[in-house]
């Protein structure tokens, strides 16, 4: 059988076969060299996997049209055929799993802009309360305290005020309020940056995802017989209006429902016949086959 086809289309089947696999394999390698060591409940970890399979997944894309173009090449190699239906398979699920890595990255993102936003804000908040305790402050000790919590001071920072209290208290706040105005305004700024950083980043990040799944999903499919992930998908509601059509045909060709078939159905079997209706039956049954009779009146004068 082998024979039948040129040695041409045999030996491109060979190349297109033995490229395939060695993208498969180096992006096999590439993923493993990102993922280990895994960390999975960490999101930059997650982050960096789904940036990696976006940025390579363009290798075992082609590897598979590659494997598909080899068996059509060679379509009597039995073990070939088994590596391509066994590929195409593999490929609904790789579909699928872009799918489900648009909202993974999504939820990635929200929690690393969460823990970047926390950081900044636990210091503004640490700053704030260093301001309301030297405003609090009425003794040396307590202003020394304050101080202490302030970045940079050892905790034991002791302090000689050759000044009065209140006085001290006023110049260290007019010095504090503006870092904490200006580290507010930094803060925000830094949240509005990041945020429409992110939204860039997640449509782009989708729509790549979105890109790689109808690609992975036009070669999948379980088995010979059976459409593609893609065509089930663009067929389906071909289908669905196809089954409403000729459900609205029927119904047009059962027509309306006639009046006899609802007195049928709203008569009651065990109801007794009325006592008009059986005189009337009689006398009708009487009357077959006799002839009519004259009225009394003209019988006796004749």
């Amino acid at each position: 059988m082998r024979s039948s086809f040129p040695p041409e289309d045999l030996d491109l089947a060979g190349v297109c076969q033995g490229v395939a696999i060695g993208m498969l394999v180096a992006f096999l390698a590439i993923q493993m060299k990102v993922m280990l060591p895994p960390a999975l409940a960490q999101a930059p970890w997650q982050l960096q996997v789904g940036d990696s399979l976006r940025g390579t997944a363009s290798v075992p894309l082609v590897a598979t049209v590659l494997l598909v173009l080899a068996q059509r090449f060679d379509p009597d190699a039995e073990a070939l055929e088994r590596r391509v239906t066994l590929v195409r398979r593999l490929c609904m699920a790789v579909s699928l799993g872009f799918l489900l890595l648009i909202p993974l990255q999504i939820s990635a993102g929200m929690n690393q802009m969460g823990q970047a936003s926390s950081g900044e804000a636990r210091q503004l908040r640490d700053i704030q309360r260093v301001s309301l305790a030297i405003e609090q402050a009425r003794t040396p000790e307590a202003l020394n305290q304050a101080i202490a919590q302030l970045p940079g001071l050892p905790p034991d920072f002791r302090g000689n005020f050759n000044r009065p209290i209140s006085e001290v208290r006023s110049i260290l706040l007019t010095q504090i309020r503006p870092q904490i105005r200006a580290l507010e305004t930094r803060l925000s700024q830094a949240r509005s940056d990041r945020l429409q950083a992110a939204l860039r980043l997640f449509i782009f990040d989708g729509i790549t995802s979105l890109g790689y799944a109808i690609g992975f999903g036009a070669i999948g499919r379980s088995s010979e017989d059976m459409p593609s992930l893609l065509q089930m998908f663009l067929w389906l509601p071909e289908e669905l209006r196809e089954r409403l059509a000729s459900s609205r045909k029927g119904a047009r060709e059962r027509g309306p429902v006639s009046e006899q078939w609802i007195t049928t159905l709203s008569d009651d079997p065990d109801a007794e016949p009325s006592s008009d209706a059986e005189p009337a039956s009689n006398g009708q049954a009487a009357q077959v086959g006799q002839p009519p009779q004259a009225p009394p009146g003209d019988a006796g004068g004749s």
